[in-house]
């Protein structure tokens, strides 16, 4: 599909991921687990649901006019993959980090070196590895005249004691703390006020209206979907805070003083930088086995453009019923292998 503007500009992809199941690579995270809870390193954290393969048809089949996948590791490669294919660069983690902060097993640390990918684009977007397209997009759906497409919307951090959410909830907060150091949000609500309070936020403008009266930002809302990124944006940050990111870099596991993705994100919105989608066909789906059925409805009919599968990471749920049931419902859609499988 082609791009709605005139631009003509390079969009790369760019995933992570790691096998969580690879004996070796368990082995040495053993080594340097904390077992604490400012730190996440729960092992369902890791878990593969053995959906990947789906990811690289997704988006050979519904987004053919990328120009470049990035696939981020820790040396490791699916036995499926090509391990030669021109459209992918496989990533290890010593090509964007300091050997003195590898091994690494923190999804923040990985993702706050991004922008040190050798050849990366300046527009880029970036997928977890749970979040995959299931209809054809266009490259308008992510950049418009080269402007990132996302949502300002703002949100309450609440302060928990849940384990499971303690670190994540302080990542959120530390992400935007620096943006409240970094930028005036009246100054952001007067400059971009038809954004802040546009009717296609949906009832998500709500929020908003009851959130302006605060003089800070209180936390911007995380619809966990692929985010479009510019590269400048990484290296602007990089260049002010970074200590900060050096500090992430060197956390083993996700901690509580963490900053991730979500900061360079709220960075472009604190900065007006983006433009609202006005047909947001997307969904986020928390994976259980309640929900299973709605996901896999949601993949057989296309209801989307574009889902996440979010691992709730409870360690009761049956994984193999779910993994099972997911892998069948990609098939029937996807059935034919990528150009970058063997």
């Amino acid at each position: 599909m082609k791009n709605n503007s005139s631009d003509d500009y390079a969009i790369d992809f760019v995933i992570t991921w790691v096998d969580g199941s690879d004996e070796d690579w368990i082995k040495k995270k053993n080594l340097y687990c904390e077992r604490k809870k400012e730190t996440d390193s729960r092992d369902v954290r890791y878990r593969d649901w053995n959906l990947l393969k789906y990811w690289f048809r997704s988006v050979e089949k519904y987004a053919p006019w990328v120009n470049h996948i990035y696939f981020v590791t820790c040396g490791q490669k699916p036995t499926w993959m090509k391990t030669s294919c021109p459209k992918i660069s496989f990533i290890d983690h010593d090509d964007i980090m300091d050997e003195s902060c590898l091994p690494t097993f923190n999804s923040s640390a990985i993702e706050v070196n991004l922008h040190k990918i050798e050849g990366l684009s300046e527009h880029f977007v970036y997928f977890n590895d749970d979040m995959f397209l299931i209809d054809y997009v266009s490259q308008s759906d992510f950049f418009l005249n080269g402007v990132p497409v996302d949502r300002a919307v703002e949100n309450v951090v609440p302060l928990v004691s849940d384990e499971r959410y303690f670190v994540i909830n302080s990542i959120m907060r530390n992400c935007t703390r620096v943006i409240n150091d970094h930028f005036s949000k009246k100054m952001f609500i007067k400059d971009n006020f038809l954004k802040w309070y546009s009717p296609f936020l949906g009832k998500n403008v709500v929020r908003n209206i009851l959130l302006t009266p605060w003089k800070d930002f209180c936390g911007f809302f995380t619809f966990h979907m692929p985010t479009s990124f510019l590269k400048t944006t990484f290296l602007e940050i990089d260049a002010c805070e970074k200590k900060l990111l050096d500090t992430v870099s060197r956390n083993k596991f996700r901690k509580d003083d963490d900053v991730n993705q979500w900061l360079f994100q709220y960075w472009q919105l604190a900065s007006g930088n983006y433009v609202i989608p006005k047909n947001a066909r997307t969904k986020l789906f928390d994976l259980n086995e309640e929900e299973l059925k709605q996901i896999c409805e949601a993949i057989s009919h296309r209801k989307y453009k574009m889902i996440c599968i979010n691992d709730v990471v409870d360690e009761k749920m049956n994984y193999e019923l779910i993994s099972k049931a997911l892998q069948e419902s990609f098939e029937k859609v996807l059935p034919k292998k990528s150009e970058f499988e063997i």
